[in-house]
């Protein structure tokens, strides 16, 4: 099992619109609220993809990623 302690952004729904919102979800930290569903997993894919690029690689082997 690995432990990561990054904080992924969220995407919410209701009423026909989607919100994303950064870690942690709070109404100050929405950052697009859209009826859009493609445009809000777009801006969360590319931030997740961020934050993993910066994350340093995992030092424990036992994950069984990139095997």
């Amino acid at each position: 099992m690995t432990t990561t302690k990054e904080r992924f952004p969220v995407i919410g729904a209701a009423a026909g619109e989607f919100g994303v919102c950064a870690y942690p979800v709070n109404e100050n930290n929405i950052l697009l609220i859209t009826s859009d569903a493609e445009a809000a997993v777009s801006l969360t894919a590319r931030l997740i993809e961020k934050q993993l690029d910066a994350a340093p690689p995992p030092n424990d082997s036992s994950s069984g990623h990139g095997s």
